[in-house]
């Protein structure tokens, strides 16, 4: 299985090995809602890192193609149609010279119905293949997610072999269109019920039902909101079992203050804190790693900090981590241990083309160009930059 967005962990450098193998949850959210099914994906691995999609703030008016290079490899690869909707997006992730193909390719296609999402075409370079289509009730209150899944093949190779690295090939609509074995997915896969989500008269999400492969009812998810329509909590089940319980807490402005995320032993999963500048934007987040056990330790907690800054457009120009032991009396008032940073530089249109990281761990400094290709709806002109 796939999940809808398959990404790698938060931190900006570390090595993507949630895409690298484990298969998570098939069943993603659609577009036509406010709130994303997977809230804990959301808040702490919506970023693969470099993702165009992702990382820029609007598109442009007229955008129908825009391709990221670094030299003449093509990494990041987004089309629109005329609405503004993403109807192609193309991503490749470098891995390491151990890997086969060095990196992992994925490749989401989008088919409308109106102002729908009616299908979705997923490849992955080292999992395979999915289709997703989307079932409509009445008022769009309740949407069915069926799929289709390729063949499972972990029984007949090694894990981590990459065993679809062609699609690295597929760089466009119609060429994963013609892929035959997603045409033999889309001809001969047998179709199964993944999810359904069910929305109020307001437009929240309200709950989720997810089924496995054998299409069993596994997990429910129930959402709650205040009274400003902001989501405050969500509690999922499995088997009438509390699984997993997620809370948020907001200031007197509307900010989220904090994220926790607690299992089924009711132990912390995540627990991410924020702090906001002037203008509103996130200035730093601490993310919780460990209570401390050694002696003289046993009031502290260990946290990993990211603190970033922003040009005036909006953009984030700086990003840093360090590791911060925090007494529990005290908050986070110190400054922590330095272990990475990152300078961020954009052309005109918003998007990198430049990003310098210093690791004061290993003392390593690297340097990513990138360059763009642009075409564009109606009487734009194509462009280079």
């Amino acid at each position: 299985m796939l999940s809808a967005r398959t990404k790698a962990p938060h931190s900006h450098w570390a090595l993507p090995w949630v895409v690298l193998y484990a298969l998570v949850s098939a069943c993603g959210p659609t577009t036509q809602h406010q709130e994303p099914s997977d809230l804990r994906e959301r808040l702490f691995e919506a970023d693969m890192g470099n993702d165009i999609t992702y990382d820029h703030p609007q598109v442009a008016p007229h955008l129908r193609r825009v391709v990221q290079y670094a030299g003449r490899m093509p990494m990041n690869i987004a089309e629109y149609d005329q609405q503004g909707r993403l109807t192609f997006h193309y991503y490749r992730q470098y891995v390491g010279a151990f890997w086969p193909g060095r990196y992992l390719t994925m490749i989401w296609a989008h088919v409308y119905q109106g102002d729908r999402l009616a299908r979705t075409y997923m490849l992955h370079s080292n999992v395979g293949f999915q289709i997703q289509d989307y079932a409509y009730g009445w008022w769009g209150r309740t949407v069915r997610q069926y799929v289709r899944d390729s063949p499972d093949e972990s029984d007949t190779r090694q894990a981590n072999e990459n065993p679809y690295g062609y699609i690295a090939q597929l760089q466009n609509f119609p060429a994963v269109l013609h892929d035959p074995k997603l045409q033999a997915l889309q001809t001969q896969g047998q179709q199964r019920l993944c999810s359904e989500q069910v929305y109020g008269w307001d437009g929240l999400l309200d709950q989720e039902v997810y089924w496995d492969e054998n299409e069993i009812r596994q997990r429910t998810t129930v959402s709650t909101y205040n009274a400003d329509r902001q989501l405050v909590g969500q509690v999922s089940t499995v088997a009438g079992t509390a699984d997993q319980t997620v809370t948020l807490t907001y200031d007197a402005h509307r900010r989220l203050l904090q994220a926790l995320v607690l299992g089924v032993a009711r132990d912390t999963v995540h627990l991410r804190h924020y702090r906001y500048t002037a203008q509103g934007r996130v200035q730093d987040t601490f993310d919780f790693i460990e209570h401390m056990h050694s002696p003289g330790f046993s009031n502290m907690d260990e946290y990993v900090k990211s603190s970033f800054q922003y040009a005036p457009n909006g953009l984030r120009t700086q990003q840093t981590e360090s590791t911060l032991l925090v007494d529990k009396k005290k908050g986070f008032s110190g400054q922590g241990y330095l272990t990475a940073q990152t300078v961020y530089r954009y052309n005109s249109e918003g998007y990198l083309v430049e990003a310098l990281t210093r690791d004061y761990q290993t003392k390593a400094t690297t340097r990513q160009h990138y360059h763009y290709t642009y075409a564009y709806w109606a009487s734009n002109s194509s462009a280079a930059r």
